[in-house]
């Protein structure tokens, strides 16, 4: 590649649709769609920074970060490695940050998009032109560098932070589905052969939401349930989480304007009302389940939960062929249970500091030990919980 020229950028409006779609798109919490959306809805937006490489006029690479200052927000970096404990450790001045976060926002997977056109010795050369440019500009505001939610078998990545210092400590497994099947009937004689217990869930799942009237179908956001969708997913997380729904009423139908068909809506009605939603985001032949809202009082014991967000999608994913769904990390054991496998996801992680750098490098596979011991036991405590319900 010729030499190129690096520059960060504040906003993904400063590079334009056009040229971001040059690139190749790893999942679509870095697409163009979906950051414009978090940049113009979020109520407190990301202070996002776009470090770039060009060739001449042609933009070759990206890497999507944030800056991230103690108690930015419960994802943050200190939640990530601390988890409940970061309040505590940040009392004793132990903190990761402030830092250079490279994170997908409210989502896993790498931030680093390459040219699509890039030939193999061309993508290392964009590869070590970025990293390198990420951390002179860390470096010029003082700041650490993490990558939070890589996933297992991106070894390009991987192998480029290694070579530049970072270490490495596992964060948790997200569940990713292989949908190889021709039809829902035949997922569920595959279920039926992992686990008898499991398929007969499913098919109570299935008749109870049959017999309570609840029916599932695509939904399109517009003016006219904008609100209610919003009102579903703040009532979700109320329930169950720890801050507040980030986006405005409006996210909903801009993120349907930005990303078009690659958004889908599942809606729940039941006489007429919509009482439940969930979001499935697509990229090519795989697909990322994200939100999910729900009426919890109008839904009741119906498992419209488990419909929405497993049954539903996995009947349509073995119809349209998609090759992968992730269902992320919440409930991990239940996932599994349903076919899914886990995928291990990795925090990369450079001090700002030398000796920090080094004595980390002794203390991050201490805790990956912990996280992989903590998983396991999860796994096995939660083996009977399959009939748990958020909705």
């Amino acid at each position: 590649m010729p030499k190129s020229e690096s520059r960060v950028l504040q906003s993904i409006e400063e590079i334009g649709r056009s040229a971001w779609e040059s690139l190749a798109v790893p999942n679509p919490f870095v697409s163009y769609g979906w950051l414009s959306t978090v940049e113009n809805i979020a109520m407190d937006p990301p202070t996002f920074r776009y470090v770039t490489v060009y060739d001449g006029l042609e933009l070759a690479g990206v890497i999507v970060s944030s800056l991230v200052a103690p108690d930015y927000r419960a994802g943050s970096l200190d939640r990530i490695i601390f988890g409940r404990a970061a309040g505590a450790t940040a009392r004793y001045g132990m903190s990761f940050e402030p830092a250079l976060v490279c994170s997908a926002y409210d989502g896993y997977g790498s931030t680093m998009l390459i040219r699509r056109s890039a030939s193999r010795a061309e993508r290392g050369d964009i590869v070590s032109s970025l990293v390198t440019a990420l951390r002179q500009y860390a470096r010029k505001q003082d700041l650490s560098i993490a990558f939070c939610g890589v996933l297992d078998g991106d070894r390009e990545l991987a192998q480029a932070l290694l070579a530049e210092g970072f270490h490495c400590t596992l964060q948790w497994p997200v569940a990713r589905l292989n949908p190889d099947w021709d039809s829902f009937d035949d997922y569920l004689k595959a279920m039926r052969r992992a686990s008898k217990s499991v398929a007969k869930d499913i098919r109570r799942e299935r008749n109870r939401l049959h017999k309570s009237g609840t029916t599932i179908a695509t939904l399109t956001p517009d003016m006219s349930n904008a609100q209610r969708l919003h009102d579903l997913a703040v009532a979700n997380y109320q329930r169950y989480g720890d801050e507040i729904f980030p986006y405005e009423p409006n996210f909903f139908t801009n993120l349907s304007d930005e990303m078009g068909d690659d958004a889908v809506w599942y809606g729940a009605w039941k006489a007429g009302r919509l009482v439940a939603f969930s979001l499935l985001l697509k990229l090519g032949d795989c697909a990322w389940g994200t939100y999910f809202g729900c009426d919890y009082e109008a839904c009741g014991d119906d498992r419209t939960y488990f419909n929405l967000i497993f049954n539903h999608p996995i009947e349509d994913a073995a119809a349209k062929r998609l090759a992968k769904l992730y269902f992320g990390r919440g409930l991990h054991a239940l996932k599994l249970r349903r076919g899914c496998e886990s995928v291990p996801t990795y925090v990369f992680y450079r001090a700002r500091q030398p000796l920090r750098n080094a004595l980390l490098g002794l203390g991050l596979p201490l805790r990956s030990r912990y996280v992989a011991r903590k998983n396991a036991r999860a796994h096995w405590s939660d083996a009977g919980s399959h009939t748990a319900d958020k909705g």
